[in-house]
């Protein structure tokens, strides 16, 4: 709560602290190689009928600290630039804090057994036990963060696939998303009938919605139904309907107002998507309801 009042007060985040909060995506890698490495010593050890492993204690060490540190970068970055999460979003954070919590503790009980030179099976047990919880939470933690940035069935549709196991009911997985196809009107910005199915769900399902839709929404913004848009984010709303000139969402895909410009580290929209854009909202941003 702290931390997002702080945040709040600053006009523009500390680089720092932008920079601390996006190399979750560089420290989030070690602690899943190593507290794995310290399961599989522990493994190996077991199997043979030996006491703990030597070589487990500086792998869990190592990997209990990345989990905590790549942990707090992830509630760093989430604080700066993701807004309000979703639900795969949320499912991945709790898991990541559980995860470094019982690396934590694993390395605790492992400490405490070589400092009491406890020698029971109990005490054993109960240190590879939780060696295990915590491999399973940092893969599982993973497993959701992939599925944030690559989608649902990123690794379980190929696993299924190998396995022949049916999928899930629901919706199939959405295929690749084509290049949007955009109708420019016959003469200038403003004449001609929207289509929206055709010419402007593709640019925003394209463009927009993996940083603004259900799994992420950064800055508290969606973009995946009409309710969401005219909701808005935390800068309010994004469109006002029958004012392309005046609605944020246009500013930021256009760069003005000395914001960065939309979409984020990608090339800009070209004339005739933000054309198509442009005639949607001047025509009161209709969203017909099969669209989504």
């Amino acid at each position: 709560m702290l931390a997002d009042m702080l945040l709040a007060a600053s006009p523009a985040h500390p680089p720092a602290a932008v920079l601390a909060g996006r190399l979750h995506v560089v420290l989030v890698h070690f602690p899943i190689a190593l507290v794995f490495s310290a399961l599989m010593l522990e493994m190996v050890s077991a199997a043979r009928g030996r006491g703990l492993s030597p070589a487990g204690v500086p792998c869990l060490a190592l990997g209990a600290l990345g989990a905590v540190a790549a942990a707090a970068s992830g509630l760093l970055n989430a604080n700066l630039e993701q807004g309000d999460p979703g639900p795969t979003l949320l499912t991945h954070r709790t898991l990541g804090l559980v995860a470094a919590g019982l690396a934590a503790i694993a390395l605790i009980c492992r400490l405490w057994l070589e400092r009491s030179a406890a020698t029971r099976a109990g005490p054993r047990l109960a240190t590879r036990a939780s060696l295990l919880l915590a491999a399973i939470g940092v893969g599982a933690a993973g497993h959701f963060g992939g599925s944030v940035t690559h989608g649902e069935q990123y690794l379980t549709g190929p696993l299924r696939d190998m396995l022949g196991i049916a999928p899930p009911a629901g919706p199939a997985p959405a295929p690749t998303r084509p290049a949007p196809v955009i109708t420019a009107p016959a003469s200038g910005d403003g004449g001609g009938a929207v289509d929206f199915a055709r010419e402007v769900w593709p640019i925003l399902d394209q463009w927009c919605i993996d940083c603004h839709g259900d799994a992420v929404r950064k800055g508290r913004l969606r973009l995946d139904s009409r309710a969401a848009v005219l909701a808005g984010g935390k800068n309010g709303p994004s469109i006002k309907p029958g004012d392309a000139a005046g609605s944020l969402f246009m500013k930021r895909i256009l760069g003005e107002g000395g914001e960065p410009r939309m979409p984020l580290d990608e090339e800009p929209l070209t004339e005739d998507e933000i054309a198509a854009l442009r005639r949607w909202i001047d025509a009161g941003a209709p969203w017909p309801s099969p669209a989504r």
